[in-house]
This record gives C-alpha cells, structure tokens and sequence, in this order.
C-alpha cells in the first residue's frame, strides 16, 4: 500500500477500515496494541494509529510483545475469530 501518512486519528482509521472507533479503543485499553508500536499519542493527546503496524497486525506478523501473547482476535488455537 502506497503510503502518505504514517498514522491517522481514530476517526479516519475507523473509517478506513471499519472498525468502530470504540473497536479500536478496545484493543488499544485492553493492551492488544501496544502503545509506541500500533498507536501512540501525539503531543496533544489524541491517539493515533501506526498504518504500517496496523497492517502488520492484520496480516498476523509479529511486531513487538504483546501482553496477551497473542491478537485479541484469535481464539486458543490461534486461527482468527469470524
């Protein structure tokens, strides 16, 4: 994907993608995505998301530790949820 911007706001990511902004607030409390890797705040305040570790998360590639050990959209045998 040809890239111009390297993180977008919630809202514009919500609407990329389709998941709901609470969706991505979700994953983002919870710990699924970790901050400084899928997401970080910016100076003021308002999270945004890394699109190229958004896309590797998508695609299942590891990125860096997660505190769960695993996406929050797999179940215990490691495929993804539908």
């Amino acid at each position: 994907m040809s890239q111009i911007l390297k993180y977008v706001l919630l809202k514009k990511h919500a609407e990329i993608t389709g998941y709901s902004v609470g969706a991505l607030e979700q994953k983002i409390d919870s710990g699924a995505w970790i901050e400084g890797i899928q997401w970080r705040k910016s100076p003021d305040g308002k999270r945004q998301i890394n699109i190229e570790e958004y896309e590797k998360w998508v695609e299942g590639q590891p990125a860096a530790f997660s505190r769960k050990g695993k996406s929050s959209d797999a179940n215990s045998n490691g495929r993804a949820n539908e």
